[in-house]
């Protein structure tokens, strides 16, 4: 846990699934530089019948939420992020279980506790990355799907807005 090493541009599609009753939310990921300093990230997904679009790069430190049906975005203050991606995950203190094959994908599983929650991770051998995590809190239990991964170039436009968007401000 904490600042990894580049594993090169990856696309995958990540599903969460909670207890309760809600729907599934589904999204697909693009990362380039993941896990450092020079980390972008694009994460498409539909929210009440709208696609939205999160675009961060830790590099310039900027993060914004696209709307592409309305050419529309608006900046994030990111001030208050980790300097790392994974900042703060020194603290986890995983402990190997055993191994076991998720997705046709050879994986190592690992638990812990962090912050009241128990977690289960399923991490790919090779090349390390997770392929499911299970995550019990009082409030029930959430689990998260990475499949479809995709190695390769990525293009760098993926993570920038088009030029006629339209950028607003949140305000903190």
């Amino acid at each position: 846990m904490g600042e990894g090493t580049d594993i090169g541009p990856v696309k995958y599609d990540v599903t969460i699934t909670s207890t309760g009753g809600t729907t599934p939310q589904t999204m697909t990921v693009w990362l380039k530089g993941a896990w450092t300093t020079r980390m972008k990230l694009r994460q498409e997904m539909t929210s009440e019948r709208e696609p939205t679009v999160l675009l961060v790069d830790y590099a310039t430190r900027t993060m914004y939420t696209y709307y592409p049906a309305q050419s529309l975005a608006m900046r994030a203050d990111f001030s208050g992020a980790p300097e790392l991606p994974m900042r703060g995950a020194g603290q986890i203190r995983p402990v190997y279980v055993g191994a076991d094959t998720v997705d046709g994908k050879t994986c190592d599983i690992y638990e812990w506790t962090y912050e009241g929650a128990y977690v289960k991770a399923w991490l790919w051998m090779e090349p390390r990355l997770p392929v499911k995590l299970v995550s019990t809190t009082p409030a029930g239990v959430t689990t998260v799907e990475y499949k479809n991964m995709e190695f390769g170039d990525i293009p760098d436009d993926t993570f920038r807005l088009p030029p006629d968007t339209i950028v607003g401000k949140l305000s903190s």
